[in-house]
This record gives structure tokens, sequence and C-alpha cells, in this order.
């Protein structure tokens, strides 16, 4: 076998090698993250009325919290907190304002925010919304924004502005 051979199949080694401890280090870092949010899930099922789970989010406040959406047997949209601390709270959306509605008050109050994500939380005592936007500066500086916003009513509870990037 010719040198360039040899050298070209102990590169593809070495490189097979390399992918494949990424991989497994890839695996194990969201390992555990899977765990928890199928934990979640099974939590929700054994402690409320969901059968149907449909996604899982984290909110991370003064508590960490699971956040299961899902449906109940009559296929009714829910939503399940489930606090390290504080236990299970659960709510249908019919029961406050909708994802969709507090995105758009966001835009209707700042037509230049851009939204990049929305989950439900809780502050102290209070189911809220916590929306994560950006809105470019006049100097083209981007500064982001933490809006809470009330379960129930929509209400705009606090915000919190983030430093400028860019």
């Amino acid at each position: 076998m010719s040198r360039w051979k040899k050298n070209v199949l102990l590169g593809s080694i070495c490189l097979a090698v390399l992918l494949l401890g990424l991989f497994i280090f890839g695996e194990r870092l969201t390992a555990g993250e899977w765990q928890e949010k199928k934990e979640a899930v099974l939590t929700a099922y054994s402690q409320t009325m969901m059968v149907k789970a449909d996604r899982v989010d984290t909110f991370i406040g003064t508590e960490t919290w699971r956040i299961v959406f899902g449906e109940d047997k009559l296929q009714k949209k829910m939503i399940v907190w489930i606090g390290e601390e504080s236990g299970i709270h659960t709510e249908y959306e019919s029961n406050g304002i909708s994802m969709a509605n507090v995105s758009s008050k966001v835009t209707a109050a700042d037509p230049a925010a851009r939204i990049l994500r929305v989950t439900p939380g809780k502050l102290e005592q209070e189911l809220v919304w916590e929306v994560y936007y950006e809105r470019e500066q006049e100097n083209g500086r981007t500064e982001g924004f933490y809006g809470y916003y009330r379960f129930a009513d929509g209400e705009l509870l606090d915000t919190y502005r983030l430093g400028a990037k860019g």
C-alpha cells in the first residue's frame, strides 16, 4: 500500500473516531435534559387530566419550572406548570390569554420587536407569559428584552432590558 493511501486511511479512521466521540459527548449532554422532560410529561399524566403531551418548555425564574403543553381526554388544550419546589399547577389554555395573543400585544406595542421566544412561567405566585424579543436601536445595535404578561388577562407586569449587542 502506498504512503498516500496509508495517510488517507489513517486520516479517515481518526475522523471517524473524532465524530463518534463528538456524537457520544453530545448525547451525554442532552440525555439529562431529555430525561427531565420525560419525567415532566409522566408527572403531568399521573397528576393531572392530561392524556397527550405536545411539548415541554423550561422556565427559569426564582424557581425552575417545566411547562408541559397538551390535551385532556376531551382534546381540550391545557398547560401544566411543574415546579422543582412548588409542585404542580394546571390551567386550560382557554382560562388565559393565548400565546398568539400575547405575541400580538408585544408587536402592537412595539412594531419593531422581533419575538424570539414565548413561554409560560411563574413569577412569585403569578402565572405569566415570558416574551423574549429583540429590537434594533437607531444606532444599529440590537437590544434584548424580557416582557412578562399576566397569563389570565395579558396585562404587562414588567419588562427587563438587556444590554445591547452588535
